[in-house]
């Protein structure tokens, strides 16, 4: 039976979410008495409550709910209806304080049903979400999924890029990269969070001290409550390198890399609690979920990339390797060590190759001692490296944290063939 909004009592209770109590249906001109002439039944006392996903602490009285339209922040899960009370008598009060009370229960049980089928689909795409190896479709679909298993205004998960230890994450809906370096949340309580790597709660914003809107809130909202869940992970040599520990050096101030046993991998940052509730607990079993899925989605493609760049780096070197054995000059394998070297770290390294000087014989003195050798960098080859760099950051279009270019297209490209020389004594 399907009953449409504002038809019937029902259909009433439905669209202004206020409880109705009916002495005598057939003396209100808004029930409908057809369902009564098709199974021959006689209606006489109703009462119709809404069922609510978060009912205020404080119940209203038939008066106020009949006369305030419905919140906003409100949603309608269904309506429960009771007829014909034992002896005749029409509900009271207390019967509908009592309706009331179930129809909580009821609610309390139909969210918990909608939030397990939603943490089923979580745990459901983590082996989709690994598999694809898209970091910016897994960190838009957490982020999303722990709005709504949780039951936040805005929430947003940050993975820690393990090239500069920033925090990245993306828009919902854009998926423009957004990232915080160290210097953009210094004071703030995401800070806090990233140093002490421990839950961090905020429940009263009157009481942070250390509150920044512009890191600690997301799409504007008006901060109420503030909750930071480190992702972690347990440290496995080799696994995720560059990202240890960060914790404040007594004597600089500076954030400094120690190891503790975990990793942390990525941030899950949450604002404004909704339905019931009315703070986090560090207790909540959805944030665990949340945090633990997380946890494990953002390190396995982490592994997962840092597997692939590996596999590149070792692709560049045997490339770099098979390229000196094909040069015919000392001044050739000097190219091939300068251009591998800026190839497989980035555009700011130079390298130089030094080799003893032909001739001469062991020096008896400082003023005749033995030098090495090796080729100045051209000016054109300094100019075509300046703007040039081997590893490339997060992009929206595709998954990798960063990947490096081959060596092949640009190994005859950069010369360091000059006829001049640097010279540097063995002793230096």
């Amino acid at each position: 039976m399907t009953i449409h909004f504002g038809q019937g009592i029902v259909g009433l209770v439905a669209e202004t979410q206020a409880t109705i109590n009916i002495p005598d249906a057939y003396e209100d001109p808004r029930f409908n008495s057809a369902w009564d002439k098709k199974t021959h039944y006689r209606t006489k006392s109703m009462l119709t409550v809404p069922i609510i996903s978060n009912i205020t602490m404080n119940p209203k009285s038939r008066t106020e709910q009949a006369s305030e339209e419905p919140s906003n922040d409100q949603t309608l899960l269904g309506v429960v209806q009771v007829i014909n009370k034992s002896g005749g008598a029409p509900f009271r009060v207390k019967d509908e304080f009592l309706l009331q009370t179930i129809s909580k229960l009821i609610a309390l049980a139909i969210e918990n049903s909608q939030l397990f089928q939603r943490n089923q689909e979580l745990c459901w795409n983590v082996g989709k979400l690994i598999a694809d190896g898209d970091i910016v479709e897994a960190i838009v679909s957490l982020g999303t999924a722990a709005e709504q298993i949780i039951g936040v205004e805005g929430a947003a998960v940050y993975v820690v890029d393990p090239d500069t230890n920033e925090l990245v994450t993306f828009h919902h809906k854009r998926r423009h990269r957004i990232t915080f370096s160290r210097s953009t949340y210094a004071g703030s309580l995401m800070e806090e969070a990233v140093r002490s790597q421990q839950l961090t709660i905020v429940n009263d914003m009157t009481k942070a001290g250390s509150f920044n809107a512009f890191v600690d809130s997301l799409n504007g909202v008006s901060a109420r409550n503030v909750l930071f869940a480190p992702l972690m992970v347990e440290e496995v040599e080799g696994i995720i390198p560059g990202m240890n520990r960060l914790v404040e050096n007594a004597d600089s101030g500076e954030s400094v890399s120690v190891d503790s046993g975990q990793k942390m991998v990525g941030l899950l940052q949450l604002v404004n609690t909704t339905r019931r509730k009315t703070h986090f607990d560090e207790h909540d079993l959805f944030l665990s979920i949340v945090q633990s899925q997380s946890c494990s989605v953002l390190a396995a493609i982490l592994e997962k990339q840092r597997m692939l760049r590996q596999k590149e780096q070792i692709a560049l070197l045997l490339d770099a390797s098979m390229s000196f054995f094909k040069e015919m000059s000392v001044v050739g394998v000097i190219n091939a060590v300068y251009n591998a070297c800026v190839s497989i770290f980035d555009g700011d390294t130079t390298a130089h190759l030094f080799v003893w000087e032909e001739g001469g014989t062991i020096p008896v003195d400082k003023l005749h001692e033995r030098h090495m050798w090796s080729s100045k960098i051209a000016p054109q080859a300094a100019a075509a490296l300046a703007p040039h760099n081997s590893t490339t950051n997060i992009h929206h279009q595709g998954s990798s944290m960063s990947f490096i270019p081959s060596v092949g297209a640009q190994s005859r490209k950069l010369s360091v063939v000059t006829d001049q020389t640097l010279r540097a004594p063995t002793t230096e």
